[in-house]
């Protein structure tokens, strides 16, 4: 399997240190949507792109509400 090279992996090692990277086939992010779903371990999901589009510190303001309700 191809290791990303585009930083991905990186900018989530920065965030989780013990995050699970899973490499999937087919590429494309249709594809990585799909897996991710499919492999998840947790009750949330965040979705973001490891381009810096995403500001990650917001995060806990949207999900404070979501785990107070939990």
């Amino acid at each position: 399997m191809e290791i990303p090279t585009d930083g991905t992996r990186d900018e989530i090692l920065k965030i989780r240190k013990d995050a699970k990277i899973i490499i999937e086939k087919p590429r494309g992010k249709g594809a990585a949507i799909r897996t991710g779903f499919e492999k998840r371990t947790g009750d949330l999901i965040i979705m973001m792109d490891a381009d810096g589009s995403h500001d990650r510190r917001k995060f806990q303001g949207f999900l404070s509400p979501v785990l107070a309700w939990i």
